[in-house]
C-alpha cells in the first residue's frame, strides 16, 4: 500500500510539470546573430569607424616615424659619438613611450563608446523583446547559453526585422 501510495504521488509530481510545460510558449533569440545582421550594429560600426579613423591613422604615422627613427640611429650608430648615440636613444625611448600611452587611451576611449552604443542598442533589442513577448504571448525567451533551439521557437529573424525597422 505505501508503494502504491508513492508511485501516485510521484506521477501527480511529474505530471503537474509536464502538464503545465505544454500551455509554455517559448521562444530562442540568437544574440549574436542580431549583433552580426542588425542594421544599428552597422551604423554603431560605421560611427566608431568614422570617430576614431582619424586618432588611429596618428597612431600609425607615428608607429612608422618610430621605426625610421629606429633605422636611422642604426644606420648611423657608427659614425655619431656616444652621447649623440645615447640621446637619440633616449629620445627614440621618449617617443615609444608616448606611443603607448596614446594607444592605450585610444583603445580605452574606444571601449567605452563601444560600450555605451552596445549597451543602447541591448537596451532597444529588450525593448522589441518585450514587445513582441507580449504581443505574441510569450512566456520564455531565451538567449545564448542555449545548445540547441528547434527552428520552430528560433525568432531571431523576426526580432532582426523589427529591429531593422525600427530604424
Amino acid at each position: 500500500m505505501k508503494n502504491i501510495m508513492t508511485t501516485f504521488l510521484l506521477l501527480a509530481f511529474f505530471a503537474t510539470p509536464a502538464f503545465a510545460a505544454d500551455n509554455l510558449k517559448i521562444g530562442f533569440v540568437n544574440m549574436k546573430q542580431l549583433l552580426t545582421e542588425s542594421t544599428q550594429v552597422a551604423e554603431i560600426n560605421a560611427k566608431l569607424q568614422k570617430r576614431f579613423s582619424e586618432p588611429k591613422k596618428q597612431l600609425e604615422d607615428m608607429a612608422k616615424s618610430i621605426q625610421e627613427q629606429e633605422k636611422e640611429i642604426k644606420r648611423n650608430e657608427l659614425m655619431m659619438t656616444e652621447s649623440k648615440i645615447n640621446k637619440s636613444k633616449q629620445d627614440l625611448l621618449a617617443r615609444v613611450q608616448e606611443f603607448r600611452q596614446m594607444e592605450a587611451r585610444l583603445g580605452q576611449e574606444l571601449q567605452a563608446v563601444q560600450n555605451e552604443e552596445l549597451t543602447a542598442f541591448r537596451q532597444v533589442v529588450a525593448k522589441v523583446l518585450e514587445d513582441v513577448a507580449k504581443k505574441e504571448s510569450y512566456d520564455l525567451i531565451l538567449n545564448d547559453g542555449v545548445m540547441y533551439a528547434a527552428k520552430s521557437i528560433n525568432i531571431t529573424d523576426k526580432i532582426l526585422e523589427r529591429l531593422n525597422k525600427a530604424n
